[in-house]
Formats: C-alpha cells, structure tokens, sequence
C-alpha cells in the first residue's frame, strides 16, 4: 500500500472511480493498483502525480510502508 499517495487522494477527496477513469482503467484495477496488487508504470504514476497537484517526490508519494524507516 501506498501511504503517502492514498493519504494525498483521501486529502484532495479524489474519488477511486475518477482516477481509474482518467488513467483509462477499470476501478477494479484502479484499487488493485493503488493497494500494491498490481503494477503502476511510470506513466501513470506521473499522471496520478499530476491530477492530485502536489509537489513530492514520486519516490516518495509511491513508497510503500516497507520502504518508510522510523
């Protein structure tokens, strides 16, 4: 899962249904993807970056909770 980036999408209230829409994808896919169960291509991590206006890192907005260190 994906901390920083569904924090930014619950934030910006971004609904699921609409990112799946804009990326062309089904919504199934859409949470598969945002849940780590499917890939997420460069591409469209840019473009995600893009329809939630933030200023971070992809690296960050995509890292999972293993790759956060407390």
């Amino acid at each position: 899962m994906y901390c920083y980036l569904n924090a930014e999408i619950i934030r910006k209230g971004i609904a699921v249904t609409d990112l799946a829409s804009e990326l062309q994808v089904a919504p199934k896919t859409m949470w598969l993807m945002l849940n780590g169960k499917s890939i997420i291509t460069l591409t469209e991590a840019k473009k995600i970056k893009g329809l939630l206006g933030i200023d971070m890192k992809l690296e960050l907005l995509f890292a999972s909770k293993n790759d956060l260190v407390v």
